[in-house]
């Protein structure tokens, strides 16, 4: 069981899902403000 390879997985993968989320939300709002 390498759970702690998992864990980590996991939490790599939520925290470049949040950066993205963040990411997008800031150009899509200058990208809508700019239409």
């Amino acid at each position: 069981m390498n759970s702690f390879e998992e864990y980590t997985l996991i939490i790599g993968a939520i925290a470049v899902l949040i950066e993205a989320v963040k990411y997008f939300k800031k150009n899509f709002k200058s990208w809508f403000e700019h239409t």
